[in-house]
């Protein structure tokens, strides 16, 4: 379960009890969101450092950004595995 405190550049997030990581966090637009199967405008695209996890995101996987419950539903690594794409959305 990956903790985000404070949406946006930069966050550290909590990954796991006694880990943490960097994590940025944007909001997809139509654009984006019209080049990922699934994807809404307003869900959340989410890039952490893959060092940083001690096991690589999966889908459904659950991520809690700002304080709110967000399921990972599509994840890419990034070239040479430096770091993982995640794309969310709010839990209701």
């Amino acid at each position: 379960h990956l903790v985000i405190a404070r949406p946006g550049a930069g966050t550290v997030a909590d990954v796991e009890p006694g880990v943490s990581a960097t994590a940025w966090v944007s909001e997809l637009g139509s654009e984006e969101a019209a080049t990922i199967e699934g994807a809404r405008v307003g869900d959340r695209k989410v890039l952490v450092v893959a060092s940083d996890l001690t096991t690589a995101p999966r889908v459904d996987s659950r991520v809690t950004i700002g304080g709110v419950s967000h399921s990972v539903y599509h994840v890419d690594s990034g070239p040479l595995s430096t770091h993982y794409v995640l794309f969310t959305r709010k839990v209701s």
